[in-house]
């Protein structure tokens, strides 16, 4: 193919004033994009020189460019439309945009006198959330710039913003925990706070956030780089070997785990992000017994999912129930509990956040009128996920349900267990006070002398439920849709079709 000796460009005045649009491409082989459009963007002198930029999700990412207004583009800047008002500072220039990588309706772009504009909604009205920073040292009203703004990647409520002048010691970073909140009309007020303590009076004009540890925080100042592990309580100087230079930008390589410091005049450098030292995942105990209950009571097997070694980076864990009673019927004694008779097969993810030990998982179980003597069932962690995690030792845990002693008729013809098993079946919860009240209810004083009445009036309002119907049921529906079959409806027991 042959080599391109220009680039395509976008915008407006580059020629003067009315300059002619150049739509033909430069190449046939590049699918036809124009050399030079008109996209949208007015001449105004309310800009920066190195005026900023930034990129939003999306597949083409959206685009955004800030002067006297913030501007947006869904097809890769050919077009750009103001989403904020005109002009939003006054005579001041934007100097810096975030955007959140999880959904651009959430934006926030700081100003070179100071200010902070953000919204949560995507509105093109953009709520003034300006922290109370400190005055500029040189007594300028005007220059309070603002160097750089980033919203967490993992918490779309927290944001910071550092600001490129000689703010007093430890108020080069400012730190808002309610961005989600603030950011909307007539929302609540922003709660800001300094978040800069061990970085000297010295301009902050980059920053990074950890994607992996969102405690994990970069900051680029006029003398080298800065850290804190902590979220901004505490900082200090990043590792050697970097010159003592005014450091301009931070960009994170994810895959490889690098950081990347582009620096005034000494060229671009790279370090090794802050990593965690090895942890792993593993039950508190190999065993654990629990005996069955009767009636409405609930009882769950629980046991204890533990992290130990460097916690300081968050890890998951994938678990799962099993058992060895193959396709036994019920009432079969052989020592081994049946996820179709005695508990409810459970599985899932734990997530641990950073600094996070422990997790339980519960597992309800199904109590019956069967003599089977003890019964066992085992809990498997697989998958562990995380910088240096995996699993320890013990992986699996076997659990012993005990008989309760219970005599009498099949448990599932009384009310209260009846309702129970529905939360458990349907809900995949054990049920709440209230609610099982008022369905045990519902069945004593339905009013039919056939329990059966009663049982299918119940089991309807369950499957018809809110819950059910946006959980459980939604898996069903889900599956007719994709394969063609959304207009047949579940059958009564029986029905063969």
């Amino acid at each position: 193919m042959p080599v391109f000796d220009s680039w395509p460009t976008r915008g407006t005045g580059f020629g003067g004033v009315g300059d002619p649009e150049a739509p033909a491409p430069f190449d046939p082989c590049d699918g036809g994009t124009p050399g030079y459009l008109h996209n949208g963007l007015v001449l105004t002198p309310t800009v920066l020189f190195y005026a900023p930029m930034a990129l939003g999700p999306g597949s083409p990412n959206t685009v955004y460019f800030g002067s006297d207004r913030l501007y947006r583009s869904f097809d890769r800047g050919d077009t750009m439309t103001a989403v904020s008002q005109v002009p939003l500072g006054g005579t001041s220039p934007i100097s810096t945009i975030a955007i959140w990588n999880r959904g651009d309706n959430i934006r926030m772009v700081g100003l070179q006198n100071g200010q902070v504009f953000a919204t949560s909604t995507g509105s093109s009205t953009l709520i003034d959330i300006s922290p109370s920073i400190p005055a500029n040292p040189s007594g300028s009203v005007t220059n309070k710039f603002i160097g750089r703004a980033m919203i967490d990647p993992n918490n779309k409520n927290v944001a910071y913003v550092t600001l490129s002048y000689y703010a007093p010691a430890g108020q080069g970073i400012w730190k808002i925990t309610n961005l989600n909140a603030a950011g909307v009309s007539g929302g609540a007020a922003p709660v800001w706070a300094a978040a800069g303590s061990g970085i000297p009076s010295i301009p902050i004009n980059a920053f990074a956030i950890d994607p992996l540890n969102s405690n994990n925080l970069y900051a680029g100042t006029d003398i080298g780089v800065y850290f804190s592990s902590d979220a901004g309580a505490n900082w200090s100087p990043l590792g050697t070997g970097l010159p003592r230079v005014a450091v301009f930008d931070l960009q994170i390589q994810p895959t490889s785990r690098i950081l990347r410091a582009g620096t005034h005049g000494r060229g671009i450098w790279e370090t090794a992000l802050v990593n965690p030292a090895a942890s792993t995942l593993q039950f508190s105990a190999s065993t654990a017994s629990v005996t069955e209950g009767t009636g409405s009571a609930s009882v769950d097997a629980a046991v204890t999912v533990t992290r130990s070694g460097d916690t300081s980076f968050p890890a998951s864990v994938n678990y799962a129930t099993g058992d060895a009673s193959g396709a036994s019927g019920c009432g079969v004694i052989s020592g081994a509990a049946s996820s179709r008779c005695d508990y409810i097969a459970t599985s899932g993810t734990l997530n641990f956040a950073a600094g996070q030990a422990s997790q339980t998982i519960t597992i309800p179980i199904t109590y019956d009128s069967y003599t089977e003597g003890a019964e066992t069932f085992t809990v498997t962690l697989s998958s562990p996920v995380g910088l240096n995690a995996g699993l320890g030792s013990p992986s699996t845990t076997t659990i012993t349900i005990n008989e309760s002693g219970f005599t009498g008729p099949n448990q599932i013809d009384t009310a209260g267990f009846f309702v129970r098993q529905h939360y458990v079946d349907f809900l995949n919860r054990e049920p709440d006070a209230s609610g099982l009240s008022f369905w045990t209810n519902q069945m004593t004083n339905c009013g039919a002398a056939d329990l059966t009445v009663c049982k299918i009036n119940v089991s309807g309002a369950f499957f018809q439920s809110i819950e059910f119907q946006q959980t459980g049921y939604l898996v069903e529906r889900i599956y007719k849709a994709t394969f063609g079959d959304a207009t047949v409806r579940p059958q009564p027991e029986g029905v063969i079709h």
